[in-house]
């Protein structure tokens, strides 16, 4: 996790915004961590993509 990264999860944790969006897989397991009570939105097809390249290395 980078420090802007950091930063942006600190201010997800200690504000009253109730979500983020990125485009970062990073944040989302940070926040899947340690801002239990925050949402974070990734869209799907990032995800996808995601999914697909690990697949590639599994073979």
């Amino acid at each position: 996790m980078g420090f802007s990264d950091s930063l942006i999860l600190n201010m997800l944790l200690h504000t009253k915004i109730d979500y983020i969006v990125t485009l970062d897989f990073d944040m989302v397991y940070a926040a899947a961590v340690s801002a239990l009570d925050k949402w974070v939105v990734l869209p799907d097809n990032r995800l996808k993509s995601f999914k697909a390249s690990l697949k590639g290395l599994q073979q």
